[in-house]
């Protein structure tokens, strides 16, 4: 064998091996069906359109951010990387956080995108970009420990899955085991694939949250963005996207057989046993035990002082209501109004004829009608405006039919037929008021006075001889005085004294309650004074 040949064995054996290395090299980086150029796929940026007081201050303080963000990911070779400047008054507080399938490099070439991406808000005092494999955030006030559970962003895939019920069913489980085992992981991540129910393809998804969040946030926002990628379904895709959480899907894979999580444990009902070690769990079960204890004392009590609270209101109802009955009355102790059928008014009235009429007006009209008991009645009929007038009718009724004046007529009862209310009133003849009041069997006393026969007012039983007649004229007509009308006619007290003792009735005559009416002559007694003698005439008084 000459030289030239062993050349080329020995290079035909270089090759060899520096294939073998290449394919060792390649198997030790995680498997995933998407190239390395995936980490420029942008889905979402914003940029704040408020800026720092101080643009230069501004832009060191987020330089120096970015800076202690990068260094992170690529020297401590961290996935999530949180960092703050606060120098000569502007703050910048930043925040990177990459998928946990993706390679440290990838997170750091996908974290120098992001950054690229973001110079293009200038001076705004906050910006966040979302990728496929990372998010940047900075903004100039902490926002770590937020998530904006009812907002978001969910990006859909164009397509439909072409089996749509089964697809459907199968992520929707696997996104729901998701969202309850990703909160209790140590590192807010799980990842997993499910095979379709009755077919071949699989589906590949994640969860994740920004450690900074509580579990209840990290909970509350992985629900959130479960429910908005609902609207992708039967979609092959979907990404759904928040300041605190990421959650996606897909057909196709984006990270490794290798990569997934074994999310068994963190699907069961208990306490997140892999976040806790055993002493803080007893300390938790004790803290429990005691403030089930707590609250069930606590609602005992409350609810004692509900029940005192409302039997010292009943009494002092009961009470209030007692001393009310007992000092005004109420209306259960009134006597109600009489209801009478409509068809007693309609033959009381021959079928509401004219002939019966009275009169009318805007309020309704009046009707005179005759019972069959013969008592002559005098009927309004009107409308009522409300409906709802009826529940109150019979109290207000009640009231209204138990006043009694002299000056005012009877309500004697009612009677509703559809919307027309009819009042039965007591019937007064046509003619003058001061007739009906002032008649002339009213009022004996005053008649017998003005007769001269005013003696006749002392009762048959008194014997005779046991007084003096002028005596019992005289305190009759102080009694007369004493009624007189208007008020002011009468004699004060100590005038009663000094007439019941020796003064002259005459000085002081009685006169009838004044009433109006025409041609009517009051014939007044002679009277006398102490100075002059006046003899009787007659007054004419004419009506007003």
């Amino acid at each position: 064998m000459n030289i030239k040949e062993v050349q080329k064995n020995w290079f035909s054996w270089q090759l060899a091996g520096l294939l073998i290395v290449v394919m060792l090299v390649s198997m030790g980086e995680p498997v995933t069906s998407q190239s390395s150029g995936r980490n420029s796929t942008l889905m979402r940026y914003y940029c704040s359109l408020y800026q720092g007081i101080s643009a230069e201050y501004f832009l060191s303080n987020l330089n120096t951010t970015l800076s202690s963000l990068r260094h992170q990911l690529l020297i401590d070779g961290l996935r999530y990387a949180v960092a703050r400047t606060l120098l000569n008054g502007e703050s910048v507080w930043g925040l990177a956080s990459c998928r946990e399938y993706v390679s440290h490099a990838n997170c750091v070439a996908c974290f120098d995108y992001a950054v690229a991406q973001l110079k293009v808000c200038g001076l705004g005092n906050g910006a966040h970009a979302f990728y496929n494999d990372c998010d940047v955030r900075y903004e100039n006030n902490n926002f770590y420990a937020d998530a904006n559970i009812r907002a978001g962003v969910v990006i859909c895939g164009n397509t439909t899955s072409p089996q749509a019920i089964e697809f459907r069913r199968t992520t929707e489980h696997l996104l729901s085991d998701l969202r309850t085992a990703a909160p209790r992981t140590s590192n807010y991540y799980a990842a997993s694939t499910r095979k379709i129910t009755n077919g071949n393809g699989t589906v590949y998804a994640i969860a994740q949250c920004n450690l900074n969040l509580s579990q209840t946030v990290c909970k509350d926002c992985l629900n959130s963005r479960y429910s908005s990628l609902d609207g992708c379904l039967p979609g092959p895709t979907g990404r759904a996207i928040d300041n605190g959480c990421f959650m996606r899907y897909s057909s196709t894979p984006f990270f490794g057989q290798n990569q997934t999580t074994d999310i068994t444990p963190f699907l069961g009902d208990g306490e997140d046993s892999d976040l806790l070690d055993y002493s803080v769990l007893i300390l938790g079960d004790s803290r429990k035990k005691w403030s089930i204890i707590g609250c069930v004392v606590g609602g005992v009590c409350f609810l004692f002082l509900v029940l005192s609270f409302f039997l010292w209101r009943l009494r002092s109802k009961s009470k209030s209501s007692s001393h009310r009955d007992k000092s005004t009355g109420s209306t259960e102790l009134l006597q109600g109004p009489t209801r009478y059928t409509y068809d007693d008014l309609k033959i009381a009235t021959d079928n509401f004829s004219d002939k019966y009429k009275l009169g009318g007006g805007i309020f309704g009209e009046v009707y005179k009608g005759t019972l069959k008991d013969g008592d002559t009645i005098a009927i309004k009929k009107t409308v009522m405006a409300f409906t709802r007038g009826k529940i109150h009718i019979d109290d207000e009724l009640k009231i209204i039919c138990n006043v009694h004046h002299r000056h005012l007529i009877r309500l004697l009862g009612y009677c509703t037929k559809g919307q027309l209310l009819f009042l039965v009133h007591e019937y007064m003849k046509n003619g003058s008021l001061d007739q009906l009041l002032y008649v002339s069997t009213s009022h004996p006393a005053w008649n017998l006075y003005e007769s001269g026969t005013h003696l006749n007012l002392m009762d048959d039983r008194l014997d005779p001889n046991e007084y003096y007649e002028e005596d019992a004229k005289k305190i009759i007509e102080i009694a007369l005085m004493c009624t007189q009308s208007p008020a002011s006619a009468r004699p004060a007290m100590s005038e009663v004294v000094a007439l019941l003792s020796d003064k002259s009735v005459d000085e002081m005559p009685s006169v009838r309650p004044a009433f109006h009416e025409d041609g009517v002559q009051i014939q007044v007694d002679n009277l006398r004074s102490l100075n002059s003698n006046a003899t009787a005439s007659s007054v004419n008084v004419s009506a007003r």
